[in-house]
Order: C-alpha cells, then sequence, then structure tokens
C-alpha cells in the first residue's frame, strides 16, 4: 500500500465500487476490462476463462485486434515449451498473485517465443502483466491480462493488481450467483404466470411488491376504476388490514381466515389471505357462477342446444328460456326433446345434472 499514491487509492477504490455493482456474468469480463482501465494505463486489457479439461479458452479484450486470434488453435498447435509460462506456473504453485512476463524471461528471449511470435506481435505487444481469478481452480483458469506496446509494467501497476485481484474473484462470484438467482427468479415468475391463479405479493407498508399478469387482469376487470399499479384497490386494503388487525390481536380468538369473494358477470373471484413475516401473499382465483354454454358443446349439443341446457342447469322455465333467447316456448320444448336424445337422459332435471357434472370436471 505504501508504494501506491494517495490518487491510486482513490481509483482503486472507485475500480472497486464498479466492480461489486456488475451483477450479469455474462458482461463480467466487459465491465470488468472498463473498470480496469481506469487504474492499469496500458493498450490492451484481456479477460479469459480456459477450461483445462477441455483445452477451451473464452475470453474478451478490447484491443482491436484481438477478436482475430484463434486463441485455442494456437495454443494447441504451440510445443509445450513454446507456450506462455504463467499457466503451468500457476498450476504448479497455485499463486493468483499478479506476475508481469519480464518475471520468466527478458525481452529477447520473449521474441524467441512461438507465443511471442502468433500471439503477441500481432497484438504489438511487448510487456505483459496479469493475475488469476481464484474460482474453480481444478478444472478452470479465469484471468485478467493487461498489454502494452512498450515499457514494461511498473511494480505500482503490480500493487495495484494485487489489491485488486481477490475482490475481482469474489465479484465473480457474485456475479455468477445473482445471475443464477434471476434466472430462477424469472423461471419461478414465468411459472406463477402461466397458473390461472393470480397471485399478487404486498409489503407491510401497503406497497405491491410482485403481481401476476392473470392477478391484473381481474383487478382491471373487478375494480375498473383503480388505477394505481403499487396498490391495492381500496376494497382489498381494507379487507387485507381488517384480517391483519384481527391476527394480531391478543385478547381475542379471530374468525377462521374466509377468503373474499367478489361476484361479477357469471363470474366470481376468489381472494386467499397468507400472511407471512414480512408481506402479505393473496392468491386470486375465478370460478364461474352460471355455466358457459360453449363447454357444453364438446357433449355434441349445438349453440343454441348448449345456450338451453346452460339456462335449464340454473333452473330456468321454457318460458324463461324462451324469453332470454328470444324464441318461442314450442321453440325451447323442441331444443329439449333433442337435449334429452343426445345426452341420453328422460328429464330436465338429469339434464340439469349433466351439465353441472360437466362443469365440475372441467374445473378439477
Amino acid at each position: 500500500m505504501g508504494r501506491l499514491k494517495e490518487q491510486d487509492i482513490v481509483h482503486v477504490l472507485d475500480c472497486l465500487r464498479e466492480i461489486y455493482a456488475i451483477t450479469d456474468i455474462g458482461t463480467f469480463g466487459e465491465q470488468v476490462i472498463s473498470s480496469l482501465r481506469k487504474v492499469l494505463p496500458c493498450s490492451g486489457i484481456l479477460f479469459g476463462n480456459c477450461d483445462i479439461r477441455r483445452m477451451r479458452s473464452e475470453f474478451v479484450a478490447d484491443h482491436p485486434d484481438a477478436s482475430k486470434l484463434s486463441l485455442d488453435q494456437i495454443i494447441a498447435n504451440l510445443p509445450s515449451d513454446q507456450q506462455h509460462p504463467y499457466w503451468p506456473y500457476y498450476l504448479k504453485t497455485r499463486d493468483p498473485r499478479a506476475t508481469k512476463l519480464s518475471d520468466f524471461m527478458s525481452r529477447r528471449e520473449l521474441h524467441s517465443k512461438g507465443f511471442y511470435t502468433e500471439l503477441y506481435r500481432p497484438l504489438r505487444a511487448e510487456a505483459e502483466i496479469g493475475c488469476m481469478l481464484v474460482i474453480d481452480p481444478d478444472s478452470h483458469l479465469t484471468y485478467v491480462a493487461a498489454i502494452r506496446d512498450g515499457r514494461d509494467f511498473t511494480e505500482r501497476d503490480r500493487v495495484v493488481l494485487n489489491l485488486l485481484q481477490p475482490h475481482l474473484s469474489q465479484a465473480y462470484v457474485n456475479a455468477g450467483a445473482l445471475t443464477d438467482l434471476r434466472e430462477e427468479v424469472s423461471l419461478a415468475r414465468r411459472m406463477i404466470e402461466s397458473l390461472d391463479q393470480g397471485v399478487i405479493v404486498r409489503s407491510q407498508t401497503g406497497a405491491v411488491r410482485f403481481v401476476t399478469a392473470q392477478a391484473r387482469r381481474w383487478l382491471r376487470e373487478y375494480f375498473p376504476s383503480h388505477r394505481r399499479n403499487d396498490q391495492l384497490p381500496t376494497l382489498l386494503e381494507n379487507w387485507v388490514n381488517q384480517k391483519s388487525t384481527s391476527l394480531g390481536r391478543r385478547d381475542d380468538i379471530p374468525d377462521p381466515m374466509a377468503p373474499l369473494v367478489l361476484e361479477g358477470d357469471g363470474r366470481k373471484l376468489i381472494v386467499r389471505f397468507l400472511l407471512e413475516r414480512d408481506q402479505t401473499i393473496l392468491v386470486l382465483a375465478e370460478e364461474r357462477t352460471s355455466v358457459d354454454p360453449r363447454s357444453l358443446e364438446c357433449l355434441g349439443l349445438t349453440r343454441r342446444e348448449a345456450e338451453v341446457s346452460a339456462w335449464v342447469s340454473e333452473g330456468k322455465t321454457n318460458v324463461e328460456i324462451g324469453q332470454i333467447l328470444d324464441v318461442r316456448p314450442l321453440t325451447v320444448k323442441k331444443h329439449l326433446e333433442h337435449i334429452f336424445e343426445k345426452l341420453g337422459v328422460e328429464n330436465r332435471t338429469a339434464a340439469a345434472g349433466l351439465v353441472l357434472n360437466q362443469q365440475k370436471r372441467l374445473k378439477s
């Protein structure tokens, strides 16, 4: 630390804040390179990850010519005595700290190596400094390397990279964990969205923290005047508060936590209340209060016969059905004769029972 100037320390701290803010493992390399540029003067930085069992490398670099190099192919074709010295050194010592190429060889020796001819000369790289990120050292080598086209890196640069090295490792692990968590949350949300039920998560302060698309649709339908996405409709909010208050009492046993039922046009919305320590979860489901005629067409009925059957299941007489459908009672009677024949029943009571059973099967 004594080798760094005060301004260098400020820059290193700024760099640390930036790398710990990285939450996407897919863009970690690019963002780290951008941050390191501010503390490590160089002509290019590479962030790489090599599967040492399969010898397959993935890397990102900000040097304009780096993308033209076939790293795996070059490494595979070079004899062992012409390879870069750092990987064998790390695999032997497990020392992740910053090293320079000049730690291993002189500039003249560097120019005689195959890896210089194939990799470094195309990039006009005459000096390099790098360190390992200790992530999964038995299977992968994850590393950062910076190159220069002229003078060697300094001891100041080594100190900076050594200060950053453990933080780079931890930030990489953090970004991977956060990326996995986001994917799991996204999968969970997609699974919830695929259900017929809706879910609303409300904080203790009353703010809506999460709401599925299905729940949002039902809120619009049953509370058309409600416009706030961050709060529950007043009726729901009051109901939640009442339930929460009843559970918080110490002088009386509350009634069972029965759901809230909201009636709609031939439907009803059922809201169930779940209380967690710091939030409330509302589970919403919708049920029909009347038979949907379209669901009866699978029984072999015509659209009109299905409509007549639906009204019969609700106890309507032929006269009442005729008024609803704007047909004569005799026409309704004729439809019923066809319905009885198709359903294999003898009277309207049996037909109504079969229709209601069909509705139950569709809900289950």
